[in-house]
């Protein structure tokens, strides 16, 4: 999930409006493909240009690449094809392409506020914030997973709605409740005394492994999508003063120079690590961390070179992490029971128990073979497998073990009059797609519970045609 993905999933009329704000429009330019960064640069200062001419831009052997491109400017909104054109042209949506000249042009400075230099001085050092968004957003991923407290909210700022992570999480798809009860979770409640009581879905387990940029937008679009429910927030309004966020830079926002709805959200990204929240003279500021920065980007992170990895799988299942990081080892104790716990090294084994319940819970076995060969430490890396082969095979077979039998409703027929009226039966069972078994000797069958109303009609339909 990325601002493309979320953008290209909107309604046509609500694109439109998004291409009002300038940092939207120049957020969506930025995390285009290259390609599609450069057809939309070579039509940005030039009227309309023929179809035919576009489609010479590329050589035959890249025509599908060209293809890619011209389809997700158009799934965006950013290129038309007008049809009352006598030769058909493509032309950039005016807003888009009025923003983005100005912004080539003349910068994004002149759209930004003025700090007083008081503010600059006593703002945070870039360092202190980029931690303090790295803890925010760990203790968030932490909580996901069911290792610890959700993030406290920003200390200087309240909002008149409250962030209820657990909400927020359940709507994604990324968890689902342990305790079944579904009525509770919708209640909000203080964040700082949030325990959670829910467990990491296949989703969320996606979401855990997913760069941190992917991770920002798949909740973000969530939250947005809930802020248009619960507040009448606009979609435009809410994704640009987002995305203006990632514009900033060491620029401060003043708190009070915020709309309502504003500060709100303001309130909701500071706990998420987005915003960092300092006062000067009374009066609230919000600077920008590295993850504000990032949502507005267009580029996610590139993977873990082999320095970073922190894993290794021995032949006998055990595995050995050398890691500090709290939110690594609970991805670990998913699927690896923890045997030691040092300062700087997991260490724990792979069991048929801590396998399963993992896999019980969604999580595939591929994808828990998957994390721990991207996150192999650098002895490993080279090796093949790097994974050991008979680690990697008891996985899947643990999976098979729970995929052999599926339990489903459905319905016993037996007792039939006679051989007509069963086959008829059968035959008409079989034309629904509802048989899950039959047995010709014993005359019986068993049929989706789904079905059932439809068979009953048709056998007390048959059986008066039959005359039993």
């Amino acid at each position: 999930m990325d601002l493309i993905d979320y953008v290209a999933s909107l309604p046509p009329i609500k694109i439109t409006r998004l291409y009002e704000n300038p940092f939207t429009c120049l957020a969506v330019f930025r995390s285009l493909a290259p390609l599609a960064k450069h057809y939309v640069l070579s039509l940005l200062f030039v009227e309309d240009v023929p179809q035919s001419l576009v489609a010479s831009w590329a050589l035959p052997s890249a025509y599908s690449k060209h293809s890619a491109a011209i389809d997700v400017l158009t799934r965006l909104q950013v290129l038309f094809l007008p049809s009352k054109s006598v030769e058909p042209a493509y032309c950039l949506s005016k807003s888009f392409c009025e923003h983005l000249r100005h912004s080539a042009c003349s910068g994004t400075a002149s759209q930004l506020n003025v700090v007083p230099e008081g503010v600059t001085t006593a703002a945070p050092a870039k360092g202190f914030v980029d931690d303090y968004a790295a803890t925010q957003w760990e203790t968030l991923l932490l909580y996901a997973v069911g290792g610890g407290p959700c993030p406290d909210p920003a200390p200087h700022l309240q909002s008149s709605i409250s962030l209820n992570l657990e909400e927020l999480l359940l709507a994604a798809g990324l968890v689902s409740l342990t305790d079944g009860s579904g009525a509770s979770a919708s209640r909000p409640s203080s964040s700082s005394q949030q325990q959670p009581r829910h467990s990491v879905t296949q989703l969320g387990f996606q979401f855990l492994l997913a760069d941190t940029y992917s991770q920002l937008w798949q909740l973000l679009r969530e939250y947005i999508a809930r802020a248009e429910r619960q507040s009448s927030t606009e979609l435009a309004s809410a994704l640009g003063f987002l995305l203006q966020l990632g514009f900033q830079g060491e620029r401060p926002l003043c708190c009070s120079d915020l709309e309502p709805q504003q500060r709100d959200i303001a309130a909701h990204m500071a706990q998420l690590g987005v915003l960092y929240t300092f006062q000067v003279g009374g009066e609230v500021w919000l600077k920008p961390t590295r993850l504000a920065v990032l949502m507005a980007s267009g580029v996610g992170s590139s993977p873990a070179a082999a320095s970073d990895g922190f894993v290794v799988v021995e032949s006998n299942a055990r595995v050995y992490a050398y890691t500090s990081s709290p939110i690594r080892q609970a991805i670990l104790r998913l699927f690896v029971r923890c045997d030691v716990l040092l300062p700087n090294l997991f260490v724990g084994t792979i069991t048929r128990e801590s396998a399963t319940a993992a896999l019980e819970s969604g999580v595939g076995a591929e994808q828990i073979i998957g994390y721990l060969r991207q996150h192999a430490h650098a002895r490993v890396a080279n090796r093949i497998p790097i994974v050991p082969g008979v680690v990697a095979d008891q996985i899947r077979l643990w999976q098979r073990d729970l995929q052999r039998l599926s339990h489903r409703a459905a319905v016993h027929y037996k007792n039939f009059e006679g051989e007509e009226l069963y086959r008829k039966v059968v035959a008409y069972v079989v034309e629904l797609g509802a048989l899950l078994a039959r047995d010709d000797m014993k005359k019986e069958l068993v049929a989706a519970a789904e079905a059932h109303p439809k068979i009953r009609d048709r056998i007390k339909a048959l059986k008066e045609t039959l005359g039993y």
